[in-house]
């Protein structure tokens, strides 16, 4: 059951996002959904190095040029990152805002986004649900 926390992000999330080393999250992917041209939703995953917390209401994201995800934002800007593991789960809602590239000392290839985040739900077993857990979230090796 989902629980809607506002505009900001809760302390936890926060921490994790941007004061925790990046190296430490071990492999942890971020899905994310941005909507196409046709109104569908489009899935993509990110790691915990290519998103981070600017302050408690925007996150930055980057992607890479050419690909389906940064044209989805680019067109119109509508997204939702699922944080998810064993510890926290999170949707976050926002609508995204293109950042050139040199502006954050980004390399060509690049695309960055800042965040304005609309919703932050979080989800925890409801009624009937009691005892019931996320294990772990998605993982990645390189």
């Amino acid at each position: 059951m989902s629980t809607d926390l506002g505009k900001q992000l809760p302390d936890d999330l926060f921490h994790q996002l941007s004061e925790v080393d990046q190296s430490e999250q071990g492999g942890k992917a971020i899905p994310i959904c941005t909507v196409d041209a046709d109104g569908w939703a489009h899935p993509a995953l990110l790691s915990y190095g290519e998103v981070g917390a600017r302050d408690r209401s925007t996150l930055r994201v980057m992607t890479f040029d050419g690909t389906k995800t940064t044209e989805n934002l680019r067109g119109n800007g509508r997204l939702t990152i699922l944080f998810i593991d064993d510890t926290m789960t999170y949707y976050v809602k926002g609508v995204a805002k293109e950042i050139p590239a040199a502006r954050v000392g980004g390399g060509p290839g690049h695309a960055y986004m800042d965040i304005a985040i609309s919703h932050v739900l979080s989800d925890a077993p409801g009624a009937g649900e009691e005892g019931a857990r996320i294990t772990s979230g998605i993982m990645f090796k390189w």
